[in-house]
């Protein structure tokens, strides 16, 4: 095994790749009493287009095949599910889809060598019959209509679908109903033997270990399974445009306060920093303007333009980032405006930057202490950026002011969307 030693905290990360290609990453901690594992693959929502191994021609799925796919990973041939035999044991176990990954976990205390053969025995271990693939249809289709109802998962599916044009990231994680209907085992089975391959899977486990006992039990278990050789994924590139599908909408909904959200859609070429190194300075931006301290926060609760706290985010969508400023207003012209003068004016002080720098490197110091967030860190970086970053307390030191100016220069503001649930009317 490959020992990693991350800088500047306590903790090192032990990496092996066995004979499948399976890449496994071990964080001990002896000062914790549990564990957390993550089987991840790189296989997400946006992944509806793509060739595979020698076919010549390119694959197209239904949208929402991804989250389709876990939930019918855990349908077994005897008809007990991997949920019913790790709760047995204790564990607590979940699966969640995004963008671009899918992740089997399971959490506990004891009972780790039982759960891990558990885990990996049933990923590997699709059953997909016309029957089944049928009734989950169903089952999906009331998960859908459920959160069409839900103001602020609205608020979030509409923002991307009127911000991407071309971008399979525009449309919704688990799909609409017309495209689960269309999904077939055929087209499970097609997307599970490209994208569960061992060689495109990442297991992360942190806790309270032994790495060379953990290594030892992933080696025997992988040992029994036969796979077909790796297959080489080709995955189709969208040519995005900077542009937004839509400047403005207003959507009617059972609410009786609106909800708002105004998104920015940055292009990380145009600036040409790395996408993970962009987004913290972008974090920064965001919380400078509208976090807990800032001051137009305080203003607009003083003045009742706002019920509570304002949100963000900033994601990253290949070459894009989107910047998410979103709250519950009464008023939300007034907050609306208030929002679109602030991103106008992007000038930042210095020292409130180093500030951010000094409270961005204790919060890298303090989530090392966290097993479930480092296992959750190793797989973004691992996923989402194609890289481990074992340095990450030097490169937030290393954030300078003067890369913050440059970066605020590039950024067009004027690629944006307003998004308002509003009362019926």
């Amino acid at each position: 095994m490959n020992k990693i030693a991350i800088s500047n905290v306590d903790l090192d990360i032990y990496h092996e790749v066995i004979d499948n290609g399976l890449n496994v990453y071990i964080v001990p901690k002896d000062n914790v009493n549990g564990f957390y594992v993550t089987y991840t693959t790189r296989f997400g929502a946006n992944d509806i287009a793509f060739y595979s191994n020698d076919k010549d021609k390119m694959i197209t799925v239904p949208y929402g095949i991804a989250h389709f796919l876990e939930h019918k990973m855990f349908e077994s041939e005897d008809g007990i599910d991997p949920f019913t035999k790790l709760g047995e044991l204790g564990l607590d176990c979940n699966a969640n889809t995004n963008d671009v990954k899918t992740t089997y976990l399971f959490r506990g205390t004891d009972n780790f060598e039982s759960g891990l053969e558990i885990l990996l025995d049933f990923v590997a271990k699709p059953y997909f019959t016309d029957k089944n693939v049928e009734k989950e249809k169903g089952i999906i289709a009331s998960e859908i209509n459920m959160y069409l109802d839900d103001p602020y998962t609205r608020l979030f599916e509409k923002m991307k679908y009127n911000l991407f044009i071309k971008h399979p990231y525009k449309y919704t994680t688990a799909g609409s109903i017309d495209d689960i209907n269309k999904i077939t085992k055929e087209d499970l089975y097609e997307c599970y033997n490209t994208f569960y391959h061992p060689s495109n899977m990442i297991l992360v486990i942190t806790g309270n270990v032994d790495p060379n006992k953990v290594i030892s039990l992933v080696k025997e278990n992988q040992k029994k399974k036969k796979f077909k050789k790796s297959v080489n994924i080709q995955k189709k590139i969208f040519n995005e445009p900077n542009k937004v599908s839509k400047k403005e909408e207003d959507i009617y909904m059972n609410v009786s306060i609106p909800k708002i959200n105004i998104s920015y859609k940055v292009n990380c070429e145009d600036i040409k920093i790395d996408p993970w190194l962009l987004r913290l300075y972008l974090v920064f931006l965001l919380d400078s303007k509208f976090g807990l301290t800032s001051d137009l926060l305080e203003k607009l609760k003083n003045d009742g333009v706002i019920t509570d706290s304002i949100g963000f985010s900033v994601t990253v969508v290949d070459k894009f980032i989107v910047l998410s400023i979103l709250a519950e207003t009464p008023r939300y012209e007034e907050f609306i405006t208030s929002v679109l003068k602030e991103m106008e004016n992007l000038d930042i002080k210095e020292s409130d930057f180093n500030r951010y720098i000094k409270t961005s490197l204790s919060d890298i110091v303090f989530s090392s202490d966290n097993f479930t967030t480092i296992n959750d860190r190793i797989t973004q970086f691992l996923v989402r950026y194609n890289y481990l970053i074992k340095d990450e307390y030097d490169i937030v030191k290393d954030m300078d002011y003067k890369t913050m100016k440059m970066i605020l220069k590039k950024i067009n503001i004027e690629n944006r969307s307003i998004l308002k649930i509003l009362p019926n009317k």
